[in-house]
């Protein structure tokens, strides 16, 4: 086999697979506008993984906050608590909603005035050093 002439094809080839779809994808990424006053609120999406193996999400990141943490909201003999959580493993074709009332992002200390509207960007950290960029609007309600 002539090397040199492969070399060209496998190399389109690994371009072409580092391309293909796959991992972790956000849906529907919004983010409650903050109440007057308040340094904090809160961001939900749904979050999938398209790939074939297990991805753990460990945190995520904001620049227009200073904080941003994955929360839970576990109801106990009737009072609702919120809870850090350390990261989230998806199984492969598994969901994740973040949504009101359960999982969410805690966004504190906004860097600037946030208004309903706004589009904020997020990212999320995963345990292998990748990261998913995803925008999230600003909204006084659920969609």
């Amino acid at each position: 086999m002539n090397w040199l002439k492969t070399a060209p094809l496998l190399l389109a080839i690994a371009a072409i697979a580092a391309c293909a779809p796959g991992g972790p994808a956000v849906d529907e990424a919004w983010i409650r506008t903050p109440l007057p006053g308040k340094s904090m609120t809160a961001g939900y999406f749904t979050l999938r993984n398209d790939s074939d193996t297990d991805i753990v999400l460990t945190g995520a990141s904001s620049d227009r906050w200073a904080d941003v943490s994955l929360h839970e909201t576990r109801t106990t003999d009737g009072v609702s608590r919120m809870h850090a959580i350390d990261s989230l493993t998806l199984r492969p074709g598994e969901q994740l909603h973040f949504q009101p009332g359960g999982l969410h992002l805690m966004l504190m200390r906004p860097g600037a005035d946030v208004a309903s509207g706004d589009a904020i960007g997020l990212t999320l950290h995963f345990a292998d050093g990748s990261s998913l960029q995803a925008t999230a609007v600003v909204r006084d309600l659920a969609p």
